[in-house]
């Protein structure tokens, strides 16, 4: 069941269905791209409104050129997604690009906590001038 949920997650994300994903998230989720760099979205959102947010960020900051799910593993309610993601900046028209993982866990059949794991030092460093 959590695997199918966090599929659903990235199926929307591939159509760009902002709504279905916030569908999919519960009130308290914890969204977080924290990180060792200053970059638009690297902070902890937390709940629907916090991950539109995310999105909103995102979409005003960088855009997608490829975002590929290779692996989706599952232990009852926690999800491990292994792939490979490349934006474009849009203010500085550079590229970065990583292969990442994203820990999810599911309760209930909404995602409660999201954490990726990725090059943030690459996504930062196309953020800069």
């Amino acid at each position: 069941m959590s695997i199918e949920v966090v599929k659903q997650m990235f199926e929307a994300f591939g159509e760009g269905d902002v709504p279905r994903i916030l569908s999919l998230v519960s009130e308290d989720c914890q969204w977080d791209h924290r990180g060792p760099y200053d970059v638009p979205i690297g902070q902890l959102f937390v709940g629907p409104e916090g991950v539109r947010e995310f999105f909103t960020i995102l979409a005003e900051t960088q855009e997608t050129l490829e975002f590929e799910a290779r692996e989706f593993f599952g232990s009852h309610n926690r999800v491990v997604v292994l792939g490979y993601n490349r934006f474009r900046v849009i203010e500085t028209g550079k590229e970065w690009a990583s292969e990442y993982s994203m820990a999810y866990t599911v309760e209930d059949g909404l995602v409660t906590h999201w954490r990726p794991i990725h090059d943030m030092g690459a996504e930062a460093a196309a953020h800069q001038p």
